[in-house]
């Protein structure tokens, strides 16, 4: 019995940290129809832009005050930042072009051409290469972002895309076309299409999750969300109407989806595949939440409000009750609103947990066929 206690007391497992699903969440105006919205994480702003506007808005990400509004192409839709290069890439749709900006003196550096009607883009911050999707030409502009150069031209894409992610780990990027619903797997070496995955109907967004290796796809045509592991689409997880837009927490797993018709977000248990809460955004009637930004250290997630000309911060709220009752949460227009209990679900640390328990068994068991040797003997 010593022996056990002993095995077991030198691989003690670390406590597990439970998942939070408590959130406030605050709404603050901005320009005309926000599309698009990005983080920066070296400087902690946050980008938006604003469609009907044709400019970008620069918020302080700690006071969510605007600090400046310039002005980009026509229909700036999307916009992805590489930090190291102080440079930011909007989308410029009814231009056919992205912008370029600088994001030390928020003034646009030049305009590159690329193909019709350019609705998403996606840079893998490894190499700084830069990913456009044209939704009219069916094809993915490749662009060197040290050059400001158009490498590539991708079209073997799906019909209508409309969506990119990009896995910093394989360097493989991902294209959800809306109209054969299926999802691209584009080798980023190469920059061919290595694969075709079927998901769902009307594919509108991607994501990726760097803990599981594993990318979700929001279908709106069938209000879910659908996981794929390697080629392959497994799990089905209904959220609510039409969701356009997902974003994954590189550190939690808890992925969040903009339902646009139900003007809520549903976050995603990432444990139990299961949405956990559902967040109302915008503070009128009439909002349809369209993108995503996420503060990775903080937990912080912005949200474009279309319809509304705001945007919507979710915020984790740290609670130090044991126990609540789960509930769906409501915002308000400038303070916090809405909440939802923890739902108590270990978090991917006690991964580490369970190998030390299986160690431990291991010990255990080597401990007792050791003792019955010697009395063997």
């Amino acid at each position: 019995m010593l022996a056990i206690m002993v095995g077991f007391s030198l691989i003690a497992a670390p406590a597990a940290r439970a998942l939070n699903f408590n959130f406030s969440v605050t709404t603050f105006n901005v320009g005309g129809s926000p599309d698009g919205v990005a983080f920066n994480p070296q400087t902690g702003l946050v980008y938006v832009a604003n469609y009907d506007d044709n400019t970008v808005s620069v918020i302080n990400g700690s006071t969510n005050a605007v600090l400046t509004t310039f002005v980009v192409g026509n229909g700036p839709s999307a916009i992805a930042i590489n930090p190291s290069s102080h440079r930011a890439f909007v989308t410029d749709k009814d231009n056919n072009s992205v912008a370029v900006i600088n994001t030390l003196t928020n003034q646009v550096m030049q305009n590159i051409t690329v193909g019709g009607y350019p609705v998403a883009v996606a840079i893998n911050p490894n190499n700084g290469m830069v990913y456009v999707v044209n939704n009219f030409d069916n094809s993915v502009s490749v662009i060197n972002g040290s050059t400001n150069k158009v490498i590539a031209n991708i079209t073997t894409v799906g019909i209508s895309p409309v969506a990119v992610a990009v896995n910093n780990d394989t360097g493989k990027i991902y294209v959800a076309n809306s109209q054969d619903n299926t999802v691209s797997m584009i080798d980023g070496t190469t920059n061919t299409v290595i694969a075709n995955i079927s998901v769902g109907n009307s594919p509108s967004a991607v994501s990726f999750n760097h803990l599981t290796g594993e990318v979700y796809v929001a279908n709106g045509g069938d209000n879910n969300l659908v996981v794929i592991t390697g080629t392959t689409a497994g799990r089905h997880i209904l959220v609510g109407g039409n969701p356009v837009a997902v974003v994954t927490n590189p550190s939690t797993g808890v992925t969040y989806v903009a339902d646009a018709n139900d003007n809520n977000v549903s976050v995603i248990d990432p444990t139990s595949y299961r949405v956990a809460v559902n967040l109302t955004m915008g503070t009128t009637d009439s909002v349809y939440p369209d993108a995503f930004a996420l503060n990775p250290v903080t937990g912080l997630v912005y949200v474009t409000n279309n319809f509304e000309d705001s945007v919507s911060v979710i915020s984790p709220v740290t609670t130090t009750s044991s126990s609540s009752s789960s509930s769906s949460s409501s915002s308000s227009s400038t303070s916090s609103s809405s909440s939802s209990s923890s739902s108590g679900i270990p978090e991917f640390p006690t991964q580490l947990g369970l190998a030390a328990v299986v160690t431990g068994l291991i010990v255990v068991t080597y401990v007792f066929a050791r003792n019955a040797t010697l009395r063997r003997r």
